[in-house]
């Protein structure tokens, strides 16, 4: 069918009201999933363009939202993690009608430039990703003038969506514990306030050792400096330096994972023979190493659906200041050894 599809072709056709299309189709959150989704899917397959000009006007709405995105050498587009969110974000955001706008600047950067642009651009509201503490400041001051939701990261004053990195720490500490580990080494990734990972999943490892009666956890930890391979080779190093009687080590990262492989190889340490390992991403080549790597896969495709949502809502005037979590599932696979009956 040709461009000139109105909303009243399609009432016509799923039988409902000129003005339920009109909301389906503009986000309102008034019509229920279902018949929101065969609104926009016989849309779709009728040829339906909204002219979103007209709509933006109309609505004093431009209907588009940004990404704002801090790279730097730890956390660049190419890990593993932030695409994946990314894309379930774009996607819950061009369900409703949105358009992205991808904003990027090297984290030490980052800031009032970006700001600048977004609102040159007139966006309806922005996602936070990896952004530094230095620049929260700018967009927590800006979140009155434009709603804002920060994914895989704890912002002041804002919605915040991140894996439950608390929890996963204690269920690795668990699992290691129920195959008899008691000398449990953390490799913990560096602090941060607001890009809290490494800080949680070290406070969930404390916690859990605490619970289970291994109250040394604090003299078992080694902080890397940043999140890469290296960082995580050294990391190691210290680690087997001050507590080589430790059986099992939990990284904060998969790279560290990495970064652990080189340093076993060239000393002839077995993994599991000689040392137990979990990681923390589920990068790709976890599965196809030999002995495939136990970690924790992030459910990426609901942290940035959920984001959106949070977003949408944020965006109808119903901003919540609120952490949610999502659970993180353990993937077991063979680099972790049952020593119950080897002590």
């Amino acid at each position: 069918m040709s461009d000139t599809v109105t909303i009243y072709d399609i009432a016509k056709v799923v039988g409902t009201s000129p003005g339920t299309i009109s909301k389906a189709l503009n986000g309102r959150h008034d019509v229920g999933d279902t018949l929101r989704e065969r609104i926009i899917e016989t849309a779709a397959s009728m040829g339906y363009r909204p002219n979103v000009h007209a709509r933006g006007l109309k609505m004093k709405k431009s209907w588009l939202v940004g990404m704002v995105y801090g790279e730097d050498e730890s956390d660049s587009l190419e890990h593993p993690l932030f695409l994946p969110i990314m894309n379930a974000f774009k996607r819950q955001m061009e369900h409703f009608g949105y358009e992205l706008l991808f904003l990027s600047q090297h984290s030490k950067f980052i800031g009032d430039s970006l700001l600048s642009h977004a609102f040159s651009r007139q966006v309806d509201g922005l996602l936070l990703m990896n952004v530094a503490e230095h620049a929260t400041r700018s967009f927590v001051t800006a979140s009155n003038a434009i709603p804002m939701v920060a994914c895989d990261a704890i912002v002041p004053s804002l919605s915040s969506v991140i894996t439950d990195n608390i929890m996963a720490s204690k269920e690795a500490v668990g699992y290691l514990y129920g195959l008899g580990h008691r000398n449990i080494g953390h490799i913990a990734g560096p602090a941060n306030p607001v890009t809290v990972g490494g800080d949680e999943r070290l406070e969930g490892f404390v916690q859990g050792m605490h619970e289970l009666g291994l109250l040394d956890a604090n003299q078992y930890v080694v902080r890397a400096e940043g999140w890469t391979p290296n960082h995580g080779r050294d990391a190691f190093v210290k680690l087997m330096q001050t507590h080589p009687d430790i059986t099992a080590v939990y990284c904060a990262a998969d790279f560290y994972v990495m970064g652990m492989l080189q340093v076993c190889r060239d000393k002839g340490i077995r993994i599991p023979a000689d040392i137990s390992v979990i990681g923390f991403d589920d990068v790709q080549w976890t599965a196809f190493v030999e002995p495939g790597f136990t970690t924790f896969r992030q459910n990426k495709e609901q942290l940035g659906t959920v984001a959106a949502n949070r977003l949408l809502a944020a965006m109808d005037g119903e901003q919540s200041i609120d952490i949610v979590r999502i659970p993180a599932e353990l993937v077991v696979r063979g680099s972790c050894r049952n020593v119950k009956w080897h002590t």
